[in-house]
């Protein structure tokens, strides 16, 4: 399996397909910083209902929430902003929008392969070693440091998040990069 995805990455990269057309044919491809789930960060939302028809939920605030803080209860130095959420319940993926812009993806499922070959099936250990430890944050959800982590890679564009410290990565979410200051 793990070949086949390699292969067909490398096809695409020998057919001259660009990296946005790569996220938007192959569902099973995660690109930090950029897209996943056939869809790119920093458009427009409209594209999401367009390439995976219409969500199952929509949730729209007033304000602005920040996904760690409101979604998490967890305080982070980075921010991803949203005011608008797209559930697609059989699809497992969760678009947040902040003012008509897609600002991050999250991916319920961890039958997917980022675009530096990780295969998020093999768990928490394997992902971190291929990511390594620069540049890395850990955020617990609670007091017990044995519980509920996220693995967040502001630089890179991507976060994995491990309920109940079984290493399996129970959800991903994609960002824009942020540039260390």
């Amino acid at each position: 399996m793990i070949f086949n995805i390699v292969f067909s990455i490398f096809l695409g990269i020998s057919s001259g397909a660009s990296l946005i057309e790569k996220i938007q044919s192959d569902i099973n491809l995660i690109v930090p910083g950029v897209g996943s789930e056939k869809i790119i960060l920093k458009e427009e939302s409209g594209v999401i209902i367009s390439a995976k028809g219409y969500p199952d939920s929509v949730s729209e605030f007033e304000e602005t929430k920040e996904f760690f803080h409101h979604v998490f209860g967890i305080d982070s130095k980075f921010k991803i902003l949203f005011n608008k959420i797209y559930y697609y319940e059989k699809q497992k993926s969760v678009f947040f929008i902040h003012d008509n812009i897609i600002t991050a993806i999250a991916g319920m499922t961890n039958n997917r392969i980022t675009s530096d070959a990780i295969d998020l099936k093999k768990g928490i250990e394997y992902f971190i070693f291929g990511y390594g430890n620069n540049n890395l944050t850990v955020l617990a959800k609670s007091n017990d440091k044995n519980r509920d982590k996220i693995y967040l890679y502001p630089e890179d564009g991507i976060a994995v998040f491990d309920d109940g410290n079984d290493d399996i990565i129970d959800l991903y979410i994609v960002f824009p990069v942020v540039k260390h200051e």
